[in-house]
């Protein structure tokens, strides 16, 4: 494997650190952080509710993060 390859393969395509998102007094997300590198698949498991979609729709820039307060 080239150095090249393996650096991407080493280099997180997304990372998230201590992601928090908080609806009214609710938090929905607190403190996420995960990271997925090159060539790996992520699966977000979860009951109804728990904030599976609030976690794509702030990757995707749908919603901003908020600040811990």
């Amino acid at each position: 494997m080239t150095q090249d390859r393996q650096q991407m393969i080493d280099t997180p395509m997304l990372k998230l650190e201590s992601l928090y998102y908080k609806i009214g007094g609710n938090e929905i997300i607190f403190d996420l952080s995960l990271s997925l590198n090159a060539g790996e698949t992520l699966c977000l498991l979860g009951a109804s509710g728990c904030g599976k979609t609030t976690v794509l729709k702030l990757v995707a820039g749908l919603l901003k993060p908020k600040k811990l307060s």
